[in-house]
């Protein structure tokens, strides 16, 4: 691919890894460089949906996150306020020409979208904005009359026979800008939050992987046994992960399906089931898969 921009803006979201990240990917093959940032939000003392364990959760993967990026040769620009005012001034000071980001499945995050892309007509920066967030986007998976499924079953049907991409290579350089200046990563004083006393997962892409592959080696050949069973450790453990994005689902799909097929038939019926929930996890508008 040729390189068709100078400086492009990759916004990360829930997409906090390095690895078989497709927008990233297209933005260092398009790009001549490329500024990775991150944009904090800025309430304060309490919100309806998070508290602090969450928000812990989140500080240490993007510390995670920036380490890795500096393990590649380039950094994260971590930036405080709403969405659109910040871009707007990243894309002032760094003069990019492009802006890359991967899509919400949720309403306020398309909101957000539609007030992202039209500053950037307003300014003549290209937005490369792609699906990345499931294996399918919703527009892919419809009836036979064109219309969005309202029954799982069927649903997970046509969602299983659909032919699945193959992770991308993860990025082994990235050429980013020594300007602009980043803010501080966020700690919990950000939003005037204090630590809850509970033990927090450890962050990153590399536990996420960590914790994936212990329950591809212990818990999925028994998933359908075990799932329901809350005594027992039957589920994987990444519903965390894969809201931050620091799992690709292509990876755990690619995973999944190839440990399917190297175990002994008995068990194969667990995989299949796992990889049900997946198609669950798409049928809901990209909930969780436990």
């Amino acid at each position: 691919m040729s390189q068709t921009h100078s400086i492009g803006l990759y916004w990360y979201r829930r997409d906090l890894r390095i690895s078989d990240n497709l927008i990233l990917q297209t933005a260092s093959q398009s790009c001549q460089a490329v500024l990775p940032c991150y944009v904090v939000s800025t309430w304060e003392k309490s919100h309806s949906w998070t508290g602090p364990n969450r928000q812990q959760f989140l500080c240490d993967c993007l510390r995670s996150l920036d380490a890795n990026l500096r393990s590649i040769g380039s950094r994260l620009v971590i930036r405080h306020g709403r969405a659109v005012e910040v871009l707007r001034q990243l894309l002032i000071e760094t003069r990019a020409t492009a802006l890359y980001f991967q899509k919400d499945p949720d309403p306020f995050g398309k909101s957000t979208e539609q007030e992202v892309a039209a500053m950037c007509q307003e300014m003549g920066v290209e937005v490369i904005a792609i699906h990345d967030v499931s294996l399918h986007s919703p527009e892919e998976i419809l009836t036979g009359g064109g219309q969005p499924y309202r029954v799982y079953t069927p649903y997970s049907k046509n969602w299983l026979a659909q032919p699945k991409h193959k992770p991308v290579a993860t990025l082994t350089h990235l050429s980013t800008p020594s300007t602009p200046a980043s803010d501080p990563l966020p700690t919990l004083e950000t939003w005037g939050l204090h630590p809850s006393g509970a033990e927090i997962l450890p962050a990153g892409e590399k536990a996420a992987r960590q914790r994936f592959r212990q329950a591809l080696q212990e818990r999925i050949a028994h998933y359908g046994e075990r799932r329901d069973l809350p005594a027992l450790a039957g589920t994987t453990r990444i519903s965390q992960d894969l809201r931050w994005g620091l799992l690709s689902i292509r990876s755990i799909y690619a995973a999944t399906t190839q440990a399917m097929e190297q175990a002994p038939a008995a068990q194969r019926e667990n995989f299949h089931i796992y990889l049900k929930e997946l198609a669950w996890r798409e049928f809901y508008g990209v909930g969780s898969a436990r």
